[in-house]
């Protein structure tokens, strides 16, 4: 999308999933020229609230919450946590 177009294995994805996609004259001009200009991702993380006082506190956007003790981390720290 950034580059005016659908990338090259968009097809390759519609195919796999039998998606179609109907796409008109307009549909095609309007692409090529409104393309995006911004693009932003949400990354969400859950965490554990707790009483006991010797715990660490998660830093950064979420405050007063412990880490979950068998989650992995990213790079940056932030636990993964497939089902949130």
């Amino acid at each position: 999308m950034f580059k005016s177009d659908y990338p090259c294995f968009s097809d390759r994805i519609c195919r796999d999933y039998d998606i179609e996609i109907h796409m008109e004259e307009e549909d095609k001009k309007i692409l090529k020229e409104d393309m995006v200009d911004f693009y932003t991702l949400s990354y969400y993380m859950s965490s554990c609230v707790t009483t006991h006082e010797n715990k660490r506190i998660v830093n950064g956007n979420i405050l007063g919450k412990v880490k979950k003790p068998y989650l992995k981390k990213s790079d940056w720290g932030w636990q993964i946590d497939p089902k949130h």
